[in-house]
């Protein structure tokens, strides 16, 4: 009987992969080219939510107003109670281009007794796109840098296939094995959301990176719903857009809209970032995607079970042994299309020195992410 239910949910997980896969290899590239220029091009908001970044805040406005885009662009910070320099470094920021005439960039800061539940950010974002002028609105983060050509293939990509959302791709930057670690399982997920999105079962996004437009987030009521949870500002807006436009979200697949940004340099950090993460899998509206990830859990359960057994019988080694091989092979082949699209095939190297943290991490996250508070700048929430 157990062994069964192992094979089971091993079949399960390569099915998965390989729906992934399929999905990820239907997502057609794209390219922007001068055949598709628009005029007049609509106008665009970015959002920066913030909260403490003094050490990112100018060099990503001084990235986000080097884009090379010929329609009206504005640029609103929307800070989340700082107590660093922020705001007066952005305050600073808007004195110079005043100067030189530029009015394009605002500066929004909650009241203390500003909040929806435990989501400062999603007010700060509310707030926000309530006084923008942009029929399209970008939310990136202060921590992240893009290519000039960022802002153009967003909405290009957005006019030409008359979207009401873009998921777009974001990669880690890396300097040592940790953050290659990292770099690899997050180009990962951003694959298979991706995928899902293309497949009709959208799962992932990241606000890092993401595009919508105005009428349609006051259409979906915006956050309304989950204003309790403190993460999800991006995955459950695109749920609900998805729900009402499924044939109007989709993820871009370029690298010309590619968002960069750090990755956690401490375990703790880690931790603490994934918690965040997995805190809000249950809260989604399409139960069918709690289903999977609770498959999948319970699947990496069964792997590490199944070692355990085969110090104790031959044939527990030759199962784990499958399944295990199956679990790299066919990851490899997955992660392999995904890296190649973003020239970071050389990550790949560390997918099968990385496969013992994965277990342990995912089993120990799966369930801490249910359970307790984590810290998000420099808030413990839950």
């Amino acid at each position: 009987m157990i062994p069964t239910i192992v094979i089971f949910l091993s079949g399960f997980y390569i099915s998965i992969l390989i729906y992934h896969y399929i999905g990820w290899h239907k997502t057609p590239a794209w390219i922007d080219t001068s055949e598709i220029e628009l005029m007049p091009l609509p106008a665009c908001t970015i959002i920066v939510p913030v909260r403490n970044e003094e050490k990112h805040i100018i060099n990503c406005l001084d990235g986000l107003f080097a884009q090379h885009y010929a329609g009206a662009f504005e640029v609103i910070v929307a800070d989340d109670h700082s107590t660093d320099s922020t705001t007066k470094l952005v305050e600073q920021y808007i004195g110079k281009r005043l100067v030189g005439g530029s009015t394009n960039l605002r500066l929004l800061k909650l009241e203390e007794n500003e909040q929806v539940g435990k989501s400062y950010k999603k007010q700060a974002i509310t707030k926000a796109i309530s006084m923008a002028s942009g029929a399209i609105i970008l939310t990136t983060d202060a921590d992240c840098w893009r290519s000039n050509e960022w802002l153009k293939t967003m909405v290009h990509f957005m006019e030409h296939k008359n979207l009401h959302l873009v998921s777009g791709p974001v990669e880690f930057t890396f300097d040592n094995v940790f953050e290659k670690m990292q770099a690899l399982e997050f180009l990962g997920l951003i694959g298979i959301g991706a995928a899902a999105i293309k497949m009709g079962t959208p799962n992932m996004c990241n606000g890092a990176n993401l595009a919508y437009r105005k009428q349609v987030f006051a259409e979906v009521g915006g956050y309304s719903g989950n204003e309790q949870l403190s993460s999800g500002d991006d995955e459950f807006l695109m749920h609900k857009i998805f729900k009402k436009y499924p044939r109007q979200v989709e993820f871009i697949k370029s690298t010309s809209a590619l968002v960069q940004t750090e990755p956690q340099h401490k375990a703790v950090g880690f931790i603490q970032q994934r918690k965040r993460w997995v805190s809000k899998s249950v809260h989604y509206n399409n139960k069918l995607i709690t289903l999977f990830m609770a498959l999948v859990y319970l699947y990496h359960v069964s792997l590490l079970a199944s070692f355990v057994a085969a110090f104790f019988s031959p044939v527990w080694l030759k199962i784990f042994t499958v399944i295990f091989m199956l679990k790299v092979v066919v990851e490899g082949v997955f992660l392999y299309s995904v890296l190649k699209m973003f020239k970071r095939t050389s990550l790949l190297l560390w997918l099968i020195p990385a496969q013992p943290l994965h277990l342990l991490y995912v089993l120990y996250i799966g369930l801490a992410g249910q359970f307790g508070t984590f810290e998000w700048k420099g808030r413990n929430v839950r």
